[in-house]
């Protein structure tokens, strides 16, 4: 009965995360450089909880991974060598952070996190540390583990490595105190406008929350017997369904995002496969990312190409030519073409030129607005900068 109500919760916490990244990916796009603070606290948390999640999975292989004591020099001896001694780490670090790459530019985040690069290396230490903390939380309380040298602390140890690897490699430049000095001075110049102060302040804050975990962790096993019984429960129970939820959403976010922008390639094949079956019954597809529609009634071939839920923020920022263009590129359009004038093949070649020529114009359309808003927000950073050095 407890499974059943486990994996009926499970299914509840899924589809809920699942909802929420919908309702995240299909929320309209504004061509702004505005950024909302919130949405620091969705990406971080989510990662968060998916290299948690990662960590655990990896640490499972290596615990239930059983293999001989003794193992010749072979390429299976190499891989277990690997997974026990941490190489699993790599896949783990290496997941999360295409997951956070992925979250920055789809809320839009690029201009910032490449303005302040140290802000994601801060990210990965704040997880790091909070996973430290975990394990040598749970380790204190098992008698077993006194040892140090016993084998369940090379998983710390592990992401000890990792901790400070995100800030030492092999091309780490090491700064002079007369450098780091004149770094900080810096990056403290660039955060001197209250909308830079209020971006970093809020990114910052959304790390320090995930401390909060272990310190959750550490409290639910100072408590008595019995609370502890239950508030392990409650936490257990709140942190994996956590990790379900926010694994299912950037996943639900991912799998549309790839859904609907299909390469040339890929789109086209299945634009042949949608004509080839075209009924009077309408038929949607993705072209590049551009929604459309055929049917067919009688002899005349039906095409129509959805509205794209995108505007433009602040509009003086934009030429009048400019507008007009955007304007037109995402709005709807249809057509039709009758077999009493044009054969099916020419047909085929000239909806799917109007479906082409319209998806490469909204793309056009959508970097050169980018490119427009990123370039005033450094044209006003100059701007604020210079005046600063007067």
């Amino acid at each position: 009965m407890d499974i059943i109500i486990e994996i009926l919760g499970a299914i509840v916490v899924a589809s809920l995360f699942a909802f929420l990244g919908y309702k995240i990916y299909y929320k309209p796009t504004i061509i702004e450089h505005k950024l909302n603070p919130a949405s620091w606290f969705c990406a971080h948390l989510a990662i968060y909880f998916l290299t948690i999640f990662l960590m655990v999975g990896s640490d499972v292989i290596v615990i239930n991974w059983k293999v001989d004591k003794c193992m010749p020099l072979s390429i299976k001896g190499v891989l277990y060598l690997f997974v026990q001694n941490g190489g699993l780490i790599i896949f783990v670090m290496a997941i999360s952070s295409l997951f956070l790459y992925l979250s920055i530019k789809l809320i839009e985040f690029n201009y910032f996190i490449e303005r302040y690069k140290w802000l994601k290396k801060l990210f990965f230490t704040v997880v790091c540390v909070s996973l430290i903390m975990m394990y040598l939380i749970i380790m204190r309380e098992q008698p077993k583990n006194k040892n140090i040298l016993c084998g369940e602390h090379q998983y710390w140890v592990v992401w000890l490595i990792a901790f400070i690897e995100i800030w030492i490699g092999f091309d780490t430049s090491f700064f002079s105190r007369d450098k780091l000095s004149e770094w900080i001075a810096l990056e403290k110049e660039k955060i001197k406008r209250e909308e830079e102060k209020k971006y970093i302040i809020s990114c910052m804050a959304t790390m320090i929350i995930m401390l909060i975990v272990p310190l959750i962790l550490w409290i639910s096993l100072k408590l008595s017997a019995d609370i502890l019984s239950f508030a392990n429960n409650i936490i257990a129970v709140i942190s994996v369904m956590f990790m379900i939820g926010a694994t299912v959403m950037i996943f639900t976010v991912l799998f549309l995002y790839y859904k609907e922008r299909p390469n040339q390639k890929k789109s086209r094949k299945k634009y042949q496969a949608l004509f080839a079956k075209v009924q009077k019954e309408k038929r949607t597809a993705f072209y590049m990312g551009l929604k459309y529609m055929l049917w067919k009634e009688e002899d005349e071939y039906f095409y129509k190409i959805e509205k794209k839920n995108i505007m433009l923020g602040d509009e003086k920022n934009f030429s009048n030519e400019y507008i007009k263009e955007f304007q037109k590129a995402f709005d709807q359009e249809s057509d039709k073409y009758s077999l009493k004038k044009y054969n099916e093949k020419e047909i085929y070649r000239l909806i799917e030129e109007k479906i082409f020529a319209k998806a490469k114009k909204r793309q056009e359309l959508l970097r050169e607005g980018w490119k427009i808003v990123y370039e005033i927000c450094e044209k006003n950073e100059k701007e604020y900068t210079d005046l600063m050095n007067k």
